[in-house]
């Protein structure tokens, strides 16, 4: 007879293990069958007496009620009486619903039940009704008690009967129960069995299998080995490389990040960064892994700064992934740190050079135009006529100088994302329109007329600087490429939820060879063109990389002959509606108008009702702003006598809105206090510091707006003034001095910190020409004892700083130091506005 395999004899175990299950869920499943019958019945004859006790209970209460009330003729007694009843028709209800559904012959015994409940009933209510008529009254005839008493028997004898069908049906269960623990025991022992013959045949499998582990312990040799390569590809890297698991621990980490933190890789793994005591040192690579574990599959940061054990500052690029089991119940995050910190000097290295460039070129280029521009003018005699064309050659190279410059650092802060934007909501219509009042000159001289269309106007997120530079672009380069006595028409229209800025000159065309870069670095169309045109091939890709920062969008349509029309779509901003009424925000109070009307331009609002409260109490009517939009909407709409300019808080305003204010000629004497507000709690209780600034200035600028900027201020004093220029190149001192020789004032020079410091302990300054680049410090710091001068002294300040970002935190921080209490800072303010030089300011454009 052939010997049945052991796959066969495991296959009929199985099979008879089943067979047996089967058999013993089949009558589990009977006996459940049956426990579920016999609980409903149970559960049903539970039911049955209860609803029998609910009846008996309600009449009691009837009975309860009705006796209170007769003997008492208290009114509360009826309550139980009344609630009886109504709980006698549930109960009584219920009662009929479960006996007829057993069967329709208890109907008798329920009319006959209804019968002596009906008796019971109408015997309290007649007791109850005749009481309310004659007092006190008794069932004498004992109808009411008789009724009650068979109506006991009746509900007595019925959950007798029900409580016997219990005790059946509970037996019946027991019954029940015993057989199927009886299989159940039988099955049990019979699978026993079975198993025990299917472990004999497991062991022989197992000394199989045996065999088998060892030739998989061979494998895992081989697996081991590819690990330890692996190991050592990671340790050659010398990125820090380290994973760690849900808990914190560092599982695995690589030489290089154990030679970071000190440690070698047997004594960091297993353990965390806290046990090792390196938590707070690794806390920078470690931030993020929470967020991994929750949620993200990965994680990148740019320069993350560490130090390590040794002090040093080291810049890391992180990269963190997640990793997890096939089945998901582990986790880890492994982190890649890439150690930057090289290219971080370099990227700071530049930064310096770009500073440096900054100051070190733009300073000496001011005082190079200042002087052509003075041999221009005559100022230091006639010139020749033969001289004058180099002269001219001269001023037009150095024009073109600042220019280069200027684009060449602009676009490497672009490139590097290190241009700074004062962004704000800004009405467009007055940019353009000071874009265009500012290119006219250089209109005039290729003999363009630059025409502004009719059309919308509307609100932008904007950095009117950076505005000003890209309108700049366009329309310098519209004017180059039109031909002379041509017209160059800037138009604005809104255009559903932007607005477009468009420039079209009636040029030549853009060649269609050189459409597609327009907007590239050094981009020229006719290269053998571009010495008479000038430009650095820069503008345009300025240009496009700004509107974009603004969130916007530049194009051009561009045809043979007919000319190009650059435009510029920017997203419109819906105007809030708390800015529907600008002088509505402060009730001004004004009445006669006669009071000097002040413009606060603060975005805090606690900051701004301190101050307007304090400045009218010196009689000057005030309106507020808190946004540079609002600012230019309430000088344009309403006649404004003085500024009051907050710097240093969040948000647009500061030194780069007063810039763009004196570019503007009808704003370019109106006076300006420049504050710095701080609150604590209560709106009144502010303090902070302030300065009457006549001008910012950015290096290089025309010598001419200085001079400007001095006679403005200085022109109407009785005395001689005295004027301190603080600037550390002596070239542009003796410019200066130069320029103002012929004026009635005295000019002293300070090339340093404390030359200034020692001419302000000699004298008192009606101005002072500040530079803040200093070779023993920033100018700033002459700020706070400048703003305690009294008489007032009157600030132009100079920066060769791109942005104003940098100069509102210094002012700030300085004028702070004042610490003027609300009503001396009022009292400041006040007496900067006073004395300013009257029939100077130009009120509104």
């Amino acid at each position: 007879m052939k010997r049945l395999s052991t796959t066969t004899l495991h296959n009929l175990g199985f099979v008879l293990v089943l067979l047996l299950i089967a058999t013993i869920a089949w009558q589990g499943k009977r006996t459940q069958d049956a426990l579920l019958e016999t609980n409903d019945e149970i559960i049903d004859h539970f039911e049955l007496i209860t609803v029998g006790q609910g009846v008996l209970s309600s009449l009691q209460d009837i009975e309860t009620g009705m006796r209170g009330y007769v003997l008492t003729g208290e009114p509360e007694y009826l309550a139980p009486y009344d609630t009886g009843r109504e709980k006698l028709l549930r109960q009584r209800a219920r009662l009929g619903e479960i006996l007829l559904a057993r069967s329709p012959a208890w109907s008798p015994w329920l009319a006959q039940l209804d019968r002596h409940i009906g008796a019971r009933i109408g015997s309290a209510a007649l007791n109850v009704a005749n009481r309310d008529r004659a007092g006190p009254f008794r069932d004498r005839a004992g109808v009411g008690k008789r009724a009650m008493d068979r109506l006991r028997d009746m509900l007595g004898r019925l959950e007798a009967e029900e409580r016997r069908h219990l005790r059946e049906e509970s037996a019946a269960v027991r019954h029940q129960v015993e057989r199927g623990r009886l299989l159940a025991w039988g099955g049990a022992l019979v699978i026993l069995l079975v198993s025990l013959g299917t472990l004999l045949l497991i062991n022989r499998n197992l000394r199989a299998r045996h065999e088998a582990a060892q030739r998989a312990e061979a494998g895992e040799a081989r697996l081991a080995k590819q690990q330890a390569f692996l190991r050592q590809v990671v340790d050659s890297d010398e990125n820090l490389i380290f994973v760690c698991d849900s808990i914190g621990r560092i599982d695995l980490c690589n030489i290089a990040f154990a030679d970071f933190v000190g440690r070698s890789p047997a004594e960091i793994e297993g353990r965390s960064p806290t046990e090792l005591g390196i938590h707070e040192a690794l806390a920078p690579l470690l931030d993020g892994d929470e967020a991994m574990l929750a949620s993200r599959k990965e994680l990148r940061r740019g320069e993350v700064p560490v130090t390590g054990p040794d002090g040093v500052i080291r810049w890391f690029q992180l990269i963190k992934r997640l990793l997890e089991t096939a089945d998901g119940r582990r986790q880890q995050v492994v982190t890649v740190a890439v150690d930057v910190s090289v290219r971080h000097q370099i990227a700071q290295m530049k930064t310096e050079f770009i500073s440096t460039v900054s100051h070190e070129l733009r300073t000496p280029l001011t005082a190079i135009r200042g002087a052509l521009s003075m041999l221009s003018d005559g100022t230091a005699g006639a010139i020749p006529g033969e001289a004058r064309p180099l002269l001219d050659i001269a001023l037009r190279n150095g024009e073109r100088l600042v220019r280069l410059i200027n684009d060449i650092l602009d676009i490497e802060k672009l490139d590097a994302g290190r241009i700074e934007l004062q962004l704000g909501q800004m009405q467009l219509g007055p940019l353009v329109d000071l874009a265009l009042e500012q290119i006219g000159p250089y209109a005039r001289e290729y003999g363009i007329t630059v025409r502004r269309m009719d059309g919308d106007d509307a609100t932008v997120q904007t950095d009117p600087d950076r505005f000003a530079q890209v309108m700049d672009n366009l329309l310098s380069n519209a004017i180059k490429h039109s031909p002379a006595g041509g017209e160059v028409r800037v138009g604005v229209q809104r255009q559903g939820d932007s607005v477009e800025v468009s420039v079209s000159d009636d040029g030549a065309g853009i060649p269609e060879s050189f459409r597609q870069r327009v907007f590239e670095r050094f981009a020229q169309a006719d290269s053998s063109d571009a010495r008479r045109r000038g430009g650095t091939g820069l503008g345009l890709a300025i240009t496009r990389s700004l509107v974009e920062r603004f969130g916007g969008q530049i194009g051009f349509i561009t045809a043979d002959g007919t000319g190009t029309r650059f435009h510029v779509r920017l997203p419109v901003i819906a105007a809030d509606g708390e800015h529907d009424d600008p002088a509505g925000d402060i009730d001004a109070a004004t009445e006669s108008g006669a009071n000097a009307r002040v413009l606060v331009f603060e975005r805090r609002e606690d900051c701004a009702q301190g101050l307007v409260a304090q400045l009218r109490q010196h009689g000057y009517d005030c309106v507020v702003a808190d946004s540079a939009a609002l600012a230019w909407r309430v000088l344009e709409e309403q006649h404004i006598d003085a500024l009051v300019l907050a710097v240093g808080g969040e948000g647009e305003g500061g030194l780069g809105f007063l810039r763009v204010l004196r570019d503007r000629k009808g704003f370019r004497h109106l006076p300006v206090v420049v504050a710095s507000l701080t609150a604590s709690g209560d709106a009144a209780d502010i303090e902070g510091g302030a300065l009457g600034v006549v001008d910012w200035l950015r290096k290089p600028m025309q010598p001419e707006r200085v001079v400007e900027a001095v006679r403005s201020v200085l022109g109407r004093d009785r005395q001689v003034p005295s004027v301190l220029h603080v600037e550390d190149d002596p070239d542009l001192r003796a410019l200066l001095a130069k320029l103002l020789q012929g004026d009635r004032l005295h000019l002293y020079p300070a090339a340093s910190l404390a030359e200034a410091r020692a001419q302000l302990t000699r004298r008192h300054y009606s101005l002072v020409i500040l530079d803040l680049g200093l070779p023993d410090g920033d100018g700033s710091d002459l700020l706070a004892e400048l703003s305690n001068a009294r008489p007032p002294t009157y600030v132009i300040i100079f920066s060769a700083r791109d942005t104003p970002t940098h100069d509102n935190d210094i002012v700030l921080r300085h004028l702070v130091k004042s610490r003027h209490r609300a009503a001396e800072l009022a009292m400041l303010v006040s007496r900067y506005l006073t004395e300013w030089p009257q029939g100077r300011n130009g009120g509104t454009a």
